[in-house]
């Protein structure tokens, strides 16, 4: 999809295309290194640099310190500018080996960063009140558009020096092989995405020097059958794309 137009109209992931003649750079049909193709492995071979011995998303924490706990020890940062704002909860598992080392939020806990305001209390307020229907995907997370809002809120809170953040509803809808939910997810990443490059415009110096990455744990698969599905049993499952927004004035090598 992200190569996808809709009708032969626009691309789905239409202001992300629009970047590409500028500071935006696509890499297409990459794969992933972990052969098991499921999230929780490949978020840790992502975190760790390496495949890990996690073949399923019910392991355990990573193992090895991961490059956000490396960015703390390493530049003696405070761990709240290391951050992981994520909707599934699994995500603490792979980015930190020993929890509290950075700043992680994930799944359907309220966000505390620090003293609350008004904004931060509706966020958590608006998380308890709209979740999944189903009770499955309530347990295992939260919705995208929560975990986006505390992302938004942190970032201007804390301006970290490192921020990932995680969304799901796109593989909740795949799973369901609910294709308009699946794809009218994948717009509103795009419109996140603008969003955000237009917060970090506004943010000065820190902004211009920021780089935002966007890309995936596994893909799906590519026949009307499979596209739901992901996994060992379907290879076409490994393929993932990445996105790079260059800081402004800089070249890419």
């Amino acid at each position: 999809e992200i190569a996808a137009t809709q009708n032969q109209n626009a691309p789905i992931f239409s202001y992300l295309h629009s970047t590409l003649s500028g500071d935006g750079h696509l890499f297409m049909n990459d794969r992933v290194a972990n052969p098991y193709r499921v999230s929780l492995p490949a978020y840790q071979s992502i975190f760790a640099g390496a495949v890990q011995d996690c073949a399923h998303n019910k392991c355990g924490r990573v193992s090895t310190e991961t490059f956000p706990e490396r960015f703390v020890r390493e530049f003696k940062l405070h761990p709240k500018k290391v951050a992981t704002l994520a909707s599934w909860n699994r995500i603490a598992c792979a980015v930190e080996s020993k929890a509290k080392t950075t700043f992680v939020n994930a799944g359907d806990e309220p966000l505390f960063d620090g003293p609350m305001d008004s904004e931060q209390r509706n966020n958590n307020m608006l998380q308890g009140d709209k979740q999944w229907e189903s009770e499955h995907y309530r347990k295992a997370g939260r919705l995208d558009e929560h975990t986006y809002r505390h992302a938004i809120t942190y970032l201007h809170r804390h301006r970290p020096n490192f921020m990932f953040i995680s969304f799901v509803d796109a593989d909740f809808y795949g799973h369901q092989r609910n294709f308009p939910g699946y794809t009218e997810t994948l717009h509103r990443y795009d419109q996140w995405l603008e969003e955000i490059i237009e917060t970090l415009n506004t943010m000065g110096e820190y902004g211009r020097k920021t780089t935002v990455i966007m890309t995936t744990d596994h893909g799906r698969g590519a026949t009307s059958q499979s596209w739901g599905e992901h996994g060992v049993k379907v290879p076409e499952s490994a393929r993932i794309w990445t996105y790079i927004r260059l800081p402004q004035d800089s070249s890419f090598h």
